[in-house]
Order: C-alpha cells, then structure tokens, then sequence
C-alpha cells in the first residue's frame, strides 16, 4: 500500500528541496483499504528510497466525507480522480492536496501534485452521479 502524504515538508535551509511529501510503500497492509480512502499508519522505521519501505504496524481508515447532496464519498471522487487519463500512463506519485465539492454543478475538484516534481498542480473533476 503507498502513502503519500498531503502535508509539504520544507528541507531548503538545509539545501534541500522546497517542497517534499513522505511517500512510503508499506508491506502487510490490511485487506479493506481502498484506493482514495485516508488512512493514519504507525511505523517504526523506513528504508532510505523514494517511495520508502516500510511495515505498517497498526493502520487508521480516517471517515471520509460525504456531503449531503452527493452520491460519491470524497474517498470514491479521489479514487476516480486518480484513475484519470491524465494521471495515468507515468511513474509520477501523486499527493492529493486537497478535494472540494460544488453542490451546484455536482462536481469533485480533487487537486494533486505530482510529488518528484510538485511545481505544477493539477485540477481533476469528477462527476457526481
């Protein structure tokens, strides 16, 4: 199971980079987790890679959102978005930044960055049925 993390870390007062979000692959994840869903993981370590490499000890499925007048959980529009065309086809890592919901047009916005090279964002909308 990867995690990516949505929160930036900031290494350039070391020489580092500017914009960094953890990504760890963890072995003997449980069944039942499904792609989009927000999970909370302990660990006690991680191999020095990018994605790392690590043992989930214990894993946390946060509550998804799901407002009143949708059809899709917030966990169902990010897994959509992340089986998009446009995502799809590289060996890019994508972070989810953020998702928002417009009751009016019925549409998920899920925003991502592409966590190697986090200078440009990318919008994917997803219809509600």
């Amino acid at each position: 199971m990867l995690v990516i993390s949505s929160e930036k870390q900031d290494f350039s007062a070391t020489g580092g980079i500017a914009e960094y979000y953890e990504a760890i692959w963890f072995s003997d994840a449980p069944l039942g987790v499904i792609l989009g869903e927000k999970v909370e993981v302990w660990y006690e370590y991680v191999l020095t890679s990018y994605p790392g490499q690590s043992t989930a000890e214990k894993i946390t499925i946060m509550p998804t959102e799901q407002p009143i007048e949708a059809t899709l959980t917030e966990a169902e529009a990010v897994a959509q978005a992340l089986e998009n065309d446009a995502l799809n086809g590289d060996m890019s890592i994508y972070t989810i930044l953020f998702v928002s919901y417009d009751t009016n047009s019925r549409l998920w916005s899920v925003h991502v960055k592409d966590a190697m090279s986090p200078e440009e964002e990318i919008t994917i909308e997803v219809r509600d049925h």
